[in-house]
This record gives C-alpha cells, sequence and structure tokens, in this order.
C-alpha cells in the first residue's frame, strides 16, 4: 500500500483525485495549504506526492522548491500535474526538479500513480528482501562467534571449563563475594596415578578417565558453581557462599562416587580411581585469588602426602586432613 499526499488547491479536484486513488488501495491524505503540506511530509513521510503545478492561487513549484530545499524534510517522489497546454513547459520544470510529470487527465495520473506504486512496492520487496539476509547473516555470526566464544573457553577433552576461564570467573566472583559479604570456596581435585595410568594403558585411556571424573565433578556440582580442567589431571569446583561443611560434604562426595566409576568396557575396565582434593576458601584462607589458588594447592598437596584418597582443607594457621 503506497503512502501518498495530494496537494492542490482545487477542493473539488483534489478530493475527486485522493478518492479515486483511496478506491485502488492506497493510503491518501490531501491538503491545499503548503504549510500544512509540509507538515504532513515531515510527520508522515509519504512515499509519493501529487502536486498541481499551477493551482490557482498557490504555486505548485515553490512548495516543490521549499521541499526540496529543506534537508530535514524527507524527500518523496513527486509526480506534477498540469494541463496539456502547457506540457512542454511542466514537464521541463518537472525534470529540473528531479520529479515525474502527468497531464490533467485522471486516467493517465491513475496510471502513472500504478506504475508508481509497483515501483514502490518492487523496491519495498527487494528493501524487505536485504533486510532479511542481513538479518539471518548476522544471526549466523552470531552463533559462530557464540561457538568459538564457547570453543575458547572450554577444555577439548573433558568439554569441561578451562583453567582460563577458571580464573577470570574466580576473579569476577571474588569482587562480587566481598561486596556481599560472602564466602567463596574452591578446590583442587587431582586423579590419583594418573601417570602410571597414562604410560600404562596409553592416551586413550586417560582420557576416557578424565571424561568420567569430568562428568562425575559436575555432575554432584550445584547449578550456581564452575567445574573446570584446572591442569592435566587436576580439576577444580569453585562453590560461591558455601559454608565450610557443605564443601568439605561435597569434596568427599565427589571422591566417594570416583571411587565406584566404572570406566572402560568388559575387555578393559579402568580403576578403581581415586582422588585427593585440596579446599581453601576466601576470605579465610587468602584475600586475592592467587593467595585461594594458592593455599588450595597447598591444601593439595597435604592431602596426597597423607597418603592419597583424602580431603585436606587449608587454615590460617596448620593444616588438618581428616577425610579418608
Amino acid at each position: 500500500m503506497t503512502n501518498i499526499l495530494v496537494f492542490d488547491a482545487n477542493p473539488v479536484s483534489r478530493r475527486f483525485v485522493a478518492a479515486l486513488l483511496r478506491n485502488h488501495g492506497n493510503c491518501v491524505r490531501d491538503v491545499g495549504d503548503a504549510d500544512e503540506a509540509l507538515r504532513l511530509v515531515r510527520l508522515e513521510q509519504p512515499d509519493l506526492m501529487i502536486v498541481d503545478i499551477a493551482a490557482p492561487d498557490i504555486d505548485g513549484c515553490k512548495l516543490v522548491v521549499q521541499m526540496r530545499c529543506d534537508p530535514s524534510l524527507p524527500q518523496p517522489r513527486v509526480l506534477m500535474r498540469a494541463v496539456a497546454c502547457v506540457e512542454a513547459e511542466a514537464r521541463a520544470l518537472a525534470h529540473a526538479f528531479g520529479a515525474s510529470f502527468v497531464v490533467q487527465p485522471i486516467a493517465r495520473l491513475l496510471r502513472r500513480v500504478a506504475e508508481r506504486s509497483a515501483q514502490l512496492e518492487v523496491a519495498r520487496t527487494a528493501l524487505d528482501l536485504e533486510i532479511k539476509k542481513r538479518i539471518w547473516a548476522e544471526h549466523d555470526l552470531m552463533h559462530a562467534n557464540r561457538r568459538l566464544h564457547d570453543q575458547a573457553m572450554r577444555d577439548a577433552v573433558t568439554g569441561l571449563y578451562n583453567r582460563g576461564f577458571l580464573e577470570e570467573s574466580l576473579a569476577r566472583e571474588k569482587v562480587r563475594a566481598k561486596r556481599h559479604g560472602h564466602t567463596l570456596a574452591l578446590m583442587l581435585i587431582d586423579v590419583d596415578h594418573f601417570k602410571e595410568f597414562n604410560d600404562t594403558l596409553g592416551h586413550s585411556a586417560g582420557d576416557a578417565i578424565l571424561r568420567s571424573v569430568g562428568r562425575c565433578v559436575a555432575s554432584l556440582s550445584r547449578g550456581e558453581d564452575l567445574a573446570a580442567r584446572y591442569d592435566s589431571d587436576i580439576f577444580a569446583l569453585m562453590m560461591a557462599n558455601a559454608s565450610r561443611q557443605i564443601v568439605w560434604q561435597r569434596a568427599d562426595l565427589i571422591r566417594e562416587r570416583a571411587r565406584n566409576l566404572e570406566i572402560g568396557d568388559d575387555a578393559q575396565q579402568l580403576g578403581p580411581i581415586t582422588l585427593s582434593v585440596g579446599i581453601a576458601i576466601f576470605p579465610e584462607h587468602g584475600a586475592s585469588t592467587e593467595a585461594v589458588l594458592q593455599a588450595a594447592d597447598r591444601a593439595l598437596v597435604m592431602s596426597k602426602r597423607a597418603g592419597r584418597n583424602g580431603v585436606a582443607m587449608g587454615e590460617a594457621i596448620g593444616w588438618e586432613a581428616i577425610s579418608h
């Protein structure tokens, strides 16, 4: 549907043209005042403006000049009308204004309007298609970037988050914990004797162990927790706003579940798998993310030295390795 503004000082002629155009499915406004015409151009942004080039009281040419000279106004296509006796002069004026021209007979006017409407519809359809193509391209690009971003922060073997993303998240969550007065716990979880598994059974068996332990850690984490592969055979679990007791119980549950993992097939079962876990909590064991990581690493070393298959938690003074 074409949006058309008809400018003609003669109300009978103006309304007649407007009625005929409406009957052909167009949205039409008609006006006989130049100032009102310019106001409607600005307000309604018509696709086409039909101007009587030699209205009795108002010069249509002046109206078009005024509109063309105002860069703040929308610039619709202009179709100028004139009587047949001044066709040559009117056509020259229309050409000078970059407008189309038609003589007064209504049938020819309607034909030209129909042509302009068809041209506008083709242009509109092409524009819609181009917009859709750009939206689809933007959508595909957004998903591709999202996949790349996801790949960049995921571990290829286990599908868990990688060390870089864990450290970024630790820094962010530490700021949040400090602002709200919450705790932030970190577990480092080591697969005991992983090097022996890897050297004896091969890297594919080692990867199978890592994937199984990774699934175990992820399945026992809360929705707000973050599980990651921290190093070759070390996993990490970040738990925000959790008490010492909850963190300890979760670490011990992960350790117990890992012992019951069935890894491999009927021909070759891998395991049993045991885990050593070190825990540190912000701000109790460190005022920075680096300090908390170091405290969790020291706790992990203590757990392994205590005989492996256990959980150790850092303390402000000394260490305690409770669970075996």
